[in-house]
């Protein structure tokens, strides 16, 4: 295969790049359309000052290129290049192979940083470096410029090998080190001088293009043996799963060979040697499929696993199946079908051993090393009488058994039970036989489950999602319910898995429920239940629960201005009622208040707070569940049943045990009685469950909190449904004029005279439901813009409730009350 066939359409690219100086929108909108059509694309998204994610608006031609000079796969690098040279009309050649070309790292692929973090004219700078590199005239002061950036250092060297390979030279680690090596002493890259003098170094020493050496030193690097390392213990214990669900391990024990997959790679891998050469070669065959945790376990498979080490063999995650001695260095193995990467070893047990609940689970991972004394002398005590364990149903304690654990696929269908309120830990049954007394589907399939099998909990239409995970803790027996078997959850996924998802998996296209999910219990083999699982990892892996600041009282007081006592009333009725309204007139502080005081109630908790604004067209669809268009992937319509923001806000409170508050702001303009719905009988009895009406169960987990805000002049509350007022505490608001003072007289303002002025308009109101609040004077610098406030915000309120008494409008014109009001 000829070499080098990348250079000159580099050269074409970098040539075109340099119009899009000034339409930098336009070259987002090109890796835009790249991923639309299917090819991985650098991220475009951008984070503002205050870290909220927005859409990129800028990017530099260094990033640009990087986008195809990555860790991704070979053919999607050909196939973005062949969409350039389409677009742009390059005369060049479509590249062939892309030997000695650096490329960066997937996570740091910007040569800027987030909008937050950069200066405002480093990315102008780098298309000012770009544009006279082109051009063979590099100012040193725009390169020095550049350098002093955060994310460029040796990687602008990178940027300007890819547009002219020629001309400019990589300083990337693998070229350094080969330098070093042949006498050019590399001291860091302070300035444009020392980079020019780095250059005519290597061109004098090499005689040959740079593309050339850039490969040299690759080849170099990834023939060079890692140093022993004396520190290493003469024995290391390995944790090692042969296959998904340990399927390879009957042939492997019977063979003493142990071997991972890495199918794409179809060669013997023992001439890389070092970490830096096996990246390149599997980033190159799996592109953005590629991660580091996997390319850790391959490293060490290769290099890191000696003759003489320990390996216990593992099924899933709660079972050890084997243990043995490795007694070979890697081999390759061209004749397998698969798994062609072996080692020989001696396998002294096979049987099963259940982790008991006392320990840890085992990592998820295909290859472990285990450095914890402690954690191996478990699992030696564990397997060391050679008998396997299970869940004892007398005892419900694991005893010796040497039957293997089953997987099943258990649908719930959410018209009838709920999977997801129960809480970890709680037991729950399962009819073998319908409503009717007949027989449920694959009945011989209930007659198989016992204790020790692990059940996919997944709730059927409309959701369409595993959202569990349960152990069976007895098989069936008989009940007041009829013939069940019984089971605990175990896990409770933060991040539900779609059937559609695992629909989209080739390998589990053979799996029954994905075939055809009518019924209740499905079999589900363990080769498919490791994949499944595994996607469930991936899915949640750093999921974690926040713990909401600590927000004490003291601090609630403090920022409201509202008495201890109040408070305290207040969060004990919500506590007692768990939903009320604050209602008062406007400016009373009603949000601001549900605000701190929601922050009071889930401080120092898992808790979280949510807020929403009811409105007139506001309905049982949006805040419930009801049906919504969308596309298919053909770009058909369909239309399917989509939870709504309360059940939404309600699933994310099942996953915390704190108390979790939704504020709906302006609770009364929206037609309660329709938008609520069943939520008038289940907010009374969070216990129950009933059917929405869609079909779906439902009912309020028992840490939701609601606080509603009604503004009295919009709507009284004695128009409220007399249902909806039983069912809330109903908090009144007015005009708090001591809060008013003491918050201004933090302010060095004397707010004596507006607060006189206050109390003379309510009184000629005379109505509480439209009294004028405080909130609107709870501001800095109130001296300054009391005039503004009074004029633009007060007088058009005065205006329309006087409406009918235009004397008694005349009366709080500012010109008539400034002297009191500044008094």
């Amino acid at each position: 295969m000829d070499k080098f066939t990348w250079v000159e359409i580099y050269k074409e690219i970098a040539g075109k790049l340099k119009d899009y100086k000034d339409r930098q929108p336009e070259l987002i909108n090109i890796l835009a359309d790249l991923q639309k059509r299917g090819l991985p694309t650098i991220s475009l998204t951008d984070k503002h000052e205050k870290g909220e994610e927005i859409p990129l608006k800028k990017i530099d031609p260094f990033t640009f290129f990087a986008n195809f000079n990555r860790g991704v796969k070979t053919e999607n690098r050909i196939e973005i290049i062949k969409t350039l040279k389409e677009l742009w009309g390059l005369s060049s050649s479509i590249p062939t192979d892309f030997t000695g070309i650096p490329v960066v790292n997937n996570q740091r692929t910007w040569f800027f940083g987030w909008q937050k973090d950069i200066g405002e004219q480093d990315i102008d700078v780098l298309w000012e470096l770009f544009t006279q590199a082109l051009d063979n005239n590099i100012n040193p002061r725009t390169f020095d410029a550049a350098l002093k950036q955060r994310n460029i250092k040796f990687n602008i060297t990178m940027g300007l090998f890819w547009i002219n390979a020629d001309r400019y030279l990589n300083l990337d680690s693998v070229n350094r080190s080969y330098l070093e090596n042949n006498g050019i002493k590399i001291h860091g890259l302070p300035d444009f001088q020392t980079y020019v003098d780095y250059t005519e170094k290597t061109k004098k020493l090499f005689q040959k293009p740079f593309f050339e050496i850039s490969h040299d030193a690759w080849l170099d690097k990834t023939q060079k043996l890692p140093d022993p390392s004396p520190t290493k213990p003469s024995i290391r214990y390995w944790l090692y799963a042969p296959g998904e669900q340990a399927r390879f391990w009957d042939q492997y024990f019977e063979k003493g060979l142990m071997g991972v997959g890495w199918k794409e790679l179809k060669e013997d891998l023992s001439g890389y040697k070092t970490a830096e050469a096996l990246r390149q070669r599997v980033f190159e065959e799996y592109g953005e499929k590629g991660n580091e945790i996997d390319l850790k376990q391959l490293r060490d498979f290769l290099h890191e696993i000696r003759k003489g080490d320990m390996v216990f063999v593992k099924r899933g995650i709660k079972e050890l199946v084997g243990f043995g001695e490795v007694t070979s260095d890697y081999f390759y193995d061209p004749d397998q079908s698969e798994y062609r990467h072996l080692r020989k070893a001696e396998w002294r047990k096979k049987g099963s051993w259940m982790i008991p609940d006392s320990m840890k689970n085992l990592p998820v991972k295909t290859l472990t090393e285990l450095t914890d004394s402690e954690r191996i002398k478990q699992l030696l005590t564990l397997i060391e009488n050679g008998a396997a364990m299970k869940i004892s149903e007398e005892t419900n304690a694991y005893v010796l058994d040497t039957a293997a654990i089953q997987y099943w696929w258990l649908n719930a269908n959410p018209k009838i039970w709920d999977i997801v309120a129960p809480p970890i830990g709680m037991r729950q049954t399962y009819t073998s036989h319908n409503a009717q007394g007949n027989k449920r589907k694959v009945y011989q399939y209930f007659k198989q489950v016992k204790p020790g099998d692990i059940l996919l909990g997944y709730v059927a239409s409309p959701l369409r999602q595993i959202v569990a995970l349960c152990r069976v803790t007895k098989g069936l027996y008989q009940s007041t319910e009829g013939e069940v078997f019984e089971f605990e959850k175990i896990e409770q996924l933060p991040e539900p898995i779609s059937l559609k998802q695992l629909q989209s998996v080739p390998e589990l296209g053979k799996c029954e429920p994905l075939i055809n999910n009518q019924g209740s219990l499905f079999k589900v083999r363990p080769e498919e239940y490791e994949i499944i699982r595994t996607i469930i990892d991936e899915a949640n892996e750093g999921v974690s629960v926040d713990v909401s600041p600590a927000y004490s009282l003291d601090e609630c007081v403090e920022a409201t201005g509202f008495s201890v006592e109040k408070i305290v009333s207040w969060k004990a009725a919500i506590d007692r009622k768990k939903q009320a309204v604050f209602y008062g007139p406007p400016g009373t502080g009603k949000t601001f208040l549900s605000d701190h005081l929601a922050r009071h109630i889930v401080g120092g908790t898992d808790g979280f707070v949510e807020c929403i604004q009811f409105h007139p067209a506001y309905t049982y669809e949006e805040f419930i569940q009801g049906i919504r268009p969308e596309t298919d992937e053909k770009g058909n319509l369909k239309f399917d049943l989509k939870s709504g923001r309360f059940l939404e806000f309600c699933s994310s409170a099942r996953q915390r045990t704190g108390p979790c508050v939704l504020i709906i702001d302006e609770i009364n303009r929206a037609n309660l009685a329709r938008v609520f719905g069943e939520l008038m009988y289940l907010l009374e009895y969070r216990e129950k469950d009933i059917p929405l009406a869609g079909g779906l169960r439902f009912s309020i987990p028992d840490n939701v909190r609601l606080i509603g805000t009604m503004n009295t002049a919009d709507r009284s509350i004695a128009l409220v449904d007399f249902a909806l007022r039983r069912r809330f505490a109903f908090l009144e608001l007015s005009p708090e004029y001591d809060v008013l003072l003491a918050y201004q007289h933090r302010r060095n303002f004397n707010a004596d005279g507006l607060v006189l002025v206050l109390h003379d308009v309510n009184a000629a109101i005379n109505d509480k439901n439209f009294h004028l609040g405080i909130s609107f004077f709870l501001t800095d610098n109130l001296s300054r813009t009391l005039e503004e406030i009074w004029k633009l915000e007060i007088e058009p309120y005065l205006e329309e409730y006087f409406f009918s008494q235009p004397e008694a409008m005349t009366t709080f014109r500012w010109d008539k009350i400034k002297e009191r009001l500044l008094s």
